[in-house]
């Protein structure tokens, strides 16, 4: 990627600030998606329209992709990198819509733009750990497409809007967040179903454990702990509504964010032990929702994005 510098608030010598002071850049004004790339140098932020690429090393800004026509709602990276995913959709003059693009990363190029439902927005996109086959969930349902040549794997109708999507570290299920509260669990291999029910609400939050043993989905008060066959282990009961989940590589920790969807409104991030269920750390700030989280692949940072349009970066390691 050609680096090209801006005037982004991070530190060359390592970006993350103290615990109680974190550095904040400000990427647009609409909702934040993010995900560090595989080798933990680069963070994609996607905002509006476009994916902006920021090196962790000397704090710029390396390049945008732009041509997408409707608001990104999630971000993804194939395991080698070598791929991007984004998905985004809404409303324009009261009718639903949305798209899928994959981007080669190295030439900032569209390689891909497989068709999702028509009147369909996508809210999620996932690649299997593989990087053979991306996902694309929405109001619609979920798709998968194969990532080389863009045919379509697989198509699964839903009751309601998917929106969130995870893969088991093994690839052999990819678990779902839906608008109805339910959470879907299918085995690629057969597409079989496994439905999760007992959010008060929908689930606007999920992920696995990095061994594929948890999986932990999150919503409106509360987030659960299901092992990876689905059976519930634990509820948490939160003071607020859970939009974003992660876990530390290692595993040991849980990232959460929460919040309100108006700027004015506080957000926080939070670290929870994953063995006592209890919380270790928590950050509160103005600027709505912390709507994404995601740890480096060292465990060593903590980026997250707000509703606002704001990124921080947070110490997880710092006591």
């Amino acid at each position: 990627m050609r680096a090209f510098c801006v005037g982004v608030l991070l530190t060359a010598c390592g970006v993350v600030a103290a615990a109680d002071s974190p550095r904040t850049i400000t990427v647009g004004k609409h909702r934040v998606c993010l995900v560090f790339s595989p080798d933990g140098k680069t963070l994609a932020v996607g905002s509006g329209d476009s994916v902006k690429f920021y090196d962790m090393a000397s704090g710029t800004e390396e390049l945008a992709f732009t041509g997408h026509t409707w608001p990104i709602h999630s971000v993804a990276f194939s395991p080698d990198g070598k791929l991007l995913a984004s998905g985004a959709g809404g409303f324009r003059d009261g009718k639903p819509g949305g798209e899928v693009r994959i981007w080669d990363t190295a030439t900032g190029k569209v390689k891909l733009s497989p068709e999702f439902w028509p009147g369909s927005d996508v809210q999620a996109v996932a690649f299997s750990p593989d990087g053979k086959s991306v996902a694309g969930g929405g109001r619609r349902g979920l798709r998968v497409w194969d990532t080389a040549t863009g045919k379509l794997q697989q198509k699964v109708e839903t009751d309601a809007a998917v929106l969130v999507l995870a893969y088991a570290p093994d690839g052999k299920t990819l678990a779902a967040g839906a608008f109805t509260g339910f959470a879907h669990l299918w085995d690629t291999g057969t597409w079989k179903e496994k439905v999760l029910k007992g959010h008060q609400s929908e689930v606007r939050a999920i992920a696995y454990s990095p061994d594929g043993k948890t999986l932990v989905t999150g919503g409106v008060g509360e987030f659960k702990v299901w092992d990876a066959g689905g059976e519930l282990q634990k509820t948490v009961v939160h003071p607020d509504t859970v939009w974003a989940v992660a876990f530390a590589p290692d595993g040991q920790t849980l990232a959460v964010g929460s919040g309100g969807p108006r700027a004015d409104l506080k957000g926080e991030a939070g670290l929870w032990d994953s063995h006592r269920w209890s919380e270790a750390r928590r950050w509160s700030s103005a600027g709505g929702m912390v709507g994404a989280v995601a740890f480096s692949p060292d465990g060593k940072r903590l980026a997250t994005g707000r509703f606002s349009g704001a990124v921080e970066f947070l110490d997880p390691v710092a006591k």
